[in-house]
């Protein structure tokens, strides 16, 4: 399942890296102390067109998506739902604090 992240931005590099490339990237808290916490951190890191099903905070159903992009200004992350009535699917945009849960394939 390694393989659905990124390498890079704190993204679950070992603590043993050297102390100039820790320096040289900061963590996501100090760039965006509102946009802290798993979830956010999982999607920073998942790579867009990852299938993942996502439970939100006061909606009952979770939502099974294909992920597109996570923005570390806003802590938007942009999904696509396929199942949409249009051709090319439709678009869900979730902050992602509000995510209480999030599973990563396999479908």
């Amino acid at each position: 399942m390694g393989s659905l992240f990124r390498k890079g931005y704190d993204c679950y590099e070992s603590s043993s890296s050297s102390s100039s490339s820790s320096s040289s990237s900061s963590s996501c808290c100090q760039q965006r102390p509102n946009c802290c916490g798993c979830f956010c951190d999982q999607l920073r890191c998942l790579i867009p067109g990852t299938t993942v099903t996502v439970s939100v905070r006061g909606v009952l159903t979770p939502f099974t998506l294909v992920f597109a992009a996570f923005c570390n200004n806003t802590c938007c992350v942009t999904f696509v739902n396929g199942s949409s009535a249009t051709p090319t699917g439709g678009v869900v945009v979730l902050d992602c604090q509000d995510i209480v849960a999030l599973q990563v394939g396999p479908f």
